[in-house]
């Protein structure tokens, strides 16, 4: 008896587990998708807990399951979906900080008089990746390899899209076409064998050897406009305008550069936003509790700011089709608002120097309290993506 008793109990709890994991992956595809709940979730304060704080909020919003039952559903998906090369890079990871040896971030509040450049492209330009990386923002103007990756995406949606213009088709499909459009071609476009050959000629074009840089595979945003229903994507996630914000809050290593630019003209005003006078001023946010690797296994969580923004040296230089501009990831920066009546649609990419890693022009760790940098999804020269 008392071992059907036992059979009973762990097949009842094996029937709450299956119930609550269902529940779970409910809620992170709810948030993936729907930009509001989002919105709500990044105000959270997930210290010092961070599943106990996402299930509270879950269970309010009608999805039902604990902190314990999130973080083993969670912990359970990193084992199952990771390669043994991520588990045993996040296994060291947690070693080191169990004992103290990744440093804390360096709280710092010092004035940046670091401003914005705009540059013409000439024949021996190169890009100052050390101005860059200490705070200065550069726009180069009609870089050819900027005009060849923005023809391929152009040329990318345009057929995506079809019958309608690609700035229009928000107004013309519904979300769920729209959506699957929208994965499905940039699922496609991670395979074009046009990229690699573009990517390697910027990085020259920008003065720099290819064998000592590391890219991103490029990606294109789309943000629709103002007031409609859904905000728009990036790559194949929901995503439209972003608030203020730090790539390094997210992972990013310090000494990457972030490049940006539009796909099809935008007004003056719309042009993506750095607010330098934050380069060097630590900036109250929501990273305590940020796992990486959480992310990576379907968490999308994005890291709030907690404090108002002064906007009164905001960098945004106006960009025409084929221009760049170039910032360091550890910049404070935002989406302008899109107030216009068709989808603004933009590239961004992010470059990793070899040179730069630990040099001493770049920025110290000032505000990141998560765990985990970025890794993955990092090309080589090769064109293949670094294992």
């Amino acid at each position: 008896m008392e071992s059907t008793n036992a059979n009973d109990l762990e097949q009842g709890r094996d029937f709450l587990a299956w119930i609550s994991r269902g529940s779970i992956e409910s809620f992170t595809g709810a948030v993936m998708t729907t930009p509001t709940l989002m919105d709500e979730l990044s105000q959270i304060d997930f210290s010092p807990n961070a599943t106990d704080a996402i299930a509270a909020f879950a269970n309010a919003h009608g999805f039902h399951f604990t902190g314990a039952e999130l973080s083993d559903y969670l912990e359970r998906k990193i084992e199952n979906d990771l390669s043994e090369r991520d588990l045993r890079h996040r296994r060291e990871l947690l070693e080191r900080r169990d004992r103290g040896d990744i440093p804390m971030p360096v709280p710092m509040d010092r004035d940046c008089a670091a401003g914005g450049q705009v540059l013409d492209y000439e024949d021996g330009f190169t890009l100052d990746r050390r101005g860059i990386l200490e705070g200065e923002s550069i726009a180069a103007r009609q870089v050819p390899a900027i005009a060849d990756l923005v023809a391929v995406i152009r040329e990318v949606l345009v057929r995506a899209f079809y019958p309608h213009a690609p700035r229009e088709a928000h107004g013309k499909l519904d979300l769920e076409t729209y959506t699957r459009i929208v994965k499905e071609t940039y699922e496609a476009f991670l395979e074009d064998e046009r990229i690699h050959p573009i990517m390697t000629t910027l990085v020259e074009q920008m003065g720099m050897d290819p064998a000592r840089v590391i890219y991103e595979w490029p990606g294109f945003r789309l943000v629709f406009p103002e007031g409609s229903p859904a905000p728009g994507f990036y790559r194949t996630t929901v995503s439209g305008f972003l608030p203020a914000h730090r790539d390094t809050w997210y992972g990013s290593p310090q000494h990457q550069i972030n490049l940006w630019g539009p796909v099809w003209p935008i007004a003056a005003d719309a042009t993506l936003q750095v607010f330098p006078r934050y380069y060097l001023k630590s900036i109250e946010n929501a990273t305590l509790g940020y796992d990486i690797w959480r992310q990576y296994v379907g968490l999308g969580l994005a890291p709030a700011i907690r404090e108002t923004v002064n906007r009164d040296r905001v960098v945004a230089p106006p960009l025409e089709v084929g221009d760049v501009f170039c910032f360091a990831t550890h910049h404070l920066h935002a989406s302008a608002v899109h107030s216009g009546d068709t989808t603004r649609i933009s590239f961004e990419l992010r470059l990793l120097h070899r040179d730069d890693e630990g040099a001493d022009y770049v920025p110290p760790n000032i505000d990141y309290y998560g765990c985990g940098e970025i890794y993955k999804g990092w090309y080589g020269p090769d064109g293949k993506e670094i294992p």
